[in-house]
């Protein structure tokens, strides 16, 4: 091997033309993974996010550190702001899947998770963990044309 061909194949691994749909894929599924934690959050949302539920944001804080992005710290207190999270988070999740606004709504969700992750220690999995680093990097990714019709339908 010489030089030149290091070169080419550095170029032809960085540069080469690539078909959009794997990335797309992941996209989408990333979006119905987030879309089923929302749902999860759903029938017991004020127990375990509300301003009197299980553990309140302020001692999670204070046990597990403050040392994290946490988006409920920023939110007026009461219930029915949890509420309004949660909805943004699913009207985000569902951009995320059918890939609108997939910047956006790709940091839209990875602050959701990492909230929920933070807020929500005792019923976190490793599944939030995993979907959080996963958006993280995606962040980088170049954005795929592909929407979820035209990977479906052809």
């Amino acid at each position: 091997m010489n030089l030149k061909s290091i070169m080419e194949a550095w170029d032809d691994f960085w540069f080469r033309p690539v078909s959009p749909i794997p990335i797309a894929l992941f996209r989408i599924a990333i979006g119905l993974l987030a879309l089923v934690l929302a749902a999860s959050y759903v029938p017991n949302l004020h127990m375990w996010l509300g301003a009197k539920g299980i553990i309140s944001l302020k001692s999670s804080l204070h046990v597990f550190g403050t040392n994290c992005i946490q988006l409920f710290t920023m939110l007026p207190p009461g219930n029915g702001w949890v509420t309004v999270f949660l909805l943004l988070f699913v009207a985000a999740s569902f951009m995320l899947t059918i890939g609108l606004c997939t910047r956006l709504s790709t940091i839209v969700v990875w602050l959701g998770i990492i909230s929920l992750f933070i807020a929500v220690r005792t019923a976190a999995t490793a599944g939030n963990a995993c979907c959080g680093y996963s958006l993280f990097i995606s962040f980088f990714v170049q954005r795929a044309r592909p929407s979820l019709l035209i990977v479906c339908c052809g």
